[in-house]
């Protein structure tokens, strides 16, 4: 079958119908909260024309609410090339897809005098005067700055953008090989830097 106006995916179920919970294995009723079992993930049978980013066998990662409810095939789905946020290379690296920007959350406002140290998984805030630990959430200290991972066109790797606030978009905490990445519409930076600092400490509230 020939893509003309959406990327045809193959993701077998549209759902997630089980979750691995330790050494227990659940069935779910998808039906409950479907924003949270709906597929993301999925290989590109065909693409539209606009999709130049994208080819067959490609895997894409892509908005939870993409797949249409009309089949393309059997475990196969109609998606807008617009929910398409970024698909995996050969080398294990992403790459943005369409208009979007991949990301990385920066903290700021981070209390004087306290460092950050990563331990398990968890993000730990260290003050450097009373050795005190606590937990940091780093949603109380984003802003609207970002590290990119990769961009469609124009800025690098590893640089930092400023966008409009609330630009961001998390996939409803979806991971991608056990990393929460961010999505940027690339109509929405502001600005792009090399300094971390200089970015993280310019205050757009």
């Amino acid at each position: 079958m020939k893509a003309i106006k959406h990327v045809i995916v193959e993701t077998g179920e549209p759902y997630e119908r089980a979750i691995q919970y330790k050494s227990l294995h659940l069935e779910v009723d998808p039906e409950f909260n479907p924003t949270k079992y709906s597929k993301t993930v999925g290989k590109v049978i065909s693409a539209p024309k606009e999709a130049t980013d994208l080819t067959e066998g490609d895997i894409v990662f892509f908005h939870y609410g993409a797949i249409d409810v009309d089949k393309a095939g059997d475990g196969q789905y109609f998606i807008e090339y617009t929910d398409v946020f970024c698909k995996l290379e050969e080398d294990d690296k992403l790459k943005a897809v369409g208009n979007w920007v991949l990301c990385e959350p920066v903290a700021r406002r981070i209390p004087s005098f306290t460092h950050m140290k990563k331990n398990n998984g968890r993000n730990l805030l260290i003050s450097e005067t009373s050795g005190i630990v606590i937990d940091f959430n780093w949603k109380e200290f984003l802003a609207n700055v970002f590290k990119v991972i990769s961009h469609p066109q124009g800025i690098m790797e590893g640089q930092y953008i400023i966008c409009q606030k609330d630009s961001d978009f998390d996939n409803f905490g979806r991971t991608i090989m056990g990393k929460q990445y961010f999505y940027v519409a690339n109509d929405l930076i502001l600005a792009a830097f090399w300094d971390r600092d200089f970015a993280a400490n310019i205050d757009l509230s």
